[in-house]
């Protein structure tokens, strides 16, 4: 057999010529006209398409949009479309607390002190508004707080136990706690506190600056139970003629077992918690004010 070379040389046959324009054809590609793409109207005057074009979308599920206070932002709760989690913004223990007492303290017109307390004096009175909270707050958990009012009298000095003339507390109605771990349980909180100061503190300290005696005399008459009115305090103001009936109202209240205690106190027995420290009975039975 004779070799083909000796034929593709006397044809002229080139097999890489053959090849080449395979290698020299360009591939472009092909390019798409969006010229006649329509953006919809909702971005049309916002942003051209090639921008728009590269935007990240995700679509998410709005569960409900809740107003920020003295912001036009909107706080959402949102749900992950495959698992279906809440979004929320979890918040730190002292970051909320102190979001929630600094707020408390802007609409109260009460002073914020670091301690954790909102304050306002009006001339010898002392309106205290204190924050507590769980021993199990976690950020990112659980985050839990309380209040209470206590009013304090300067003239008794300067310990709570001699001092306190008058006390409530702000304990939820259904239960000890509030829930603040989230941005609208806080804001809910928020609301629910400050109309509780406003019906309370507020319309206290409203009730000493215009009209001392007149609002020791609603204390006593109205809100004796409600506020834990101290019997010394009303009648150190106001005389101890005015405070005889309530003292016998207690007196009578009181259980065959605790009339016993008050016998005992009078004979010198010192076994009891009322009998050492500062209370209504104690000075009900020390004043003689029952028969």
């Amino acid at each position: 057999m004779k070799s083909l070379d000796g034929v593709n040389k006397k044809n002229d046959v080139n097999n890489t010529a053959s090849e080449a324009p395979e290698k020299n054809v360009k591939t472009e590609s092909e390019k798409i006209d969006f010229s006649k793409v329509k953006v919809e109207p909702l971005f049309e005057e916002f942003v051209d398409f090639d921008t728009f074009s590269k935007s990240d979308f995700r679509a998410v599920k709005v569960k409900e949009c809740v107003a920020v206070p003295k912001s036009k932002n909107r706080n959402f709760e949102v749900s992950h479309g495959l698992l279906g989690e809440k979004m929320e913004n979890i918040l730190s223990v002292e970051e909320t607390k102190t979001r929630l007492i600094c707020e408390l303290s802007t609409v109260t017109g009460f002073k914020y002190l670091k301690s954790g307390i909102l304050k306002k004096t009006v001339k010898d009175i002392v309106f205290e508004i204190n924050f507590f909270s769980s021993k199990w707050n976690a950020s990112g958990q659980s985050i839990e707080v309380n209040a209470d009012l206590r009013i304090i009298y300067k003239k008794y000095g300067k310990l709570p136990v001699d001092n306190v003339i008058a006390s409530m507390s702000y304990n939820p109605k259904d239960g000890y706690w509030y829930d603040i771990s989230t941005e609208s349980k806080l804001l809910e909180t928020k609301n629910i506190l400050e109309k509780r100061f406003r019906d309370t503190a507020m319309d206290l300290v409203k009730r000493f600056d215009e009209d001392y005696n007149a609002a020791i005399r609603y204390l006593f008459f109205e809100g004796f139970e409600k506020y834990n009115v101290y019997l010394d305090f009303v009648a150190d103001n106001l005389g101890q003629e005015i405070i005889k009936d309530k003292a016998q109202q207690i007196y009578e209240g009181l259980s065959d077992e605790c009339k016993e205690q008050v016998i005992q106190y009078q004979n010198g027995a010192r076994n009891k918690s009322w009998m050492l420290n500062r209370c209504n009975l104690k000075y009900i039975v020390d004043n003689n004010l029952f028969h």
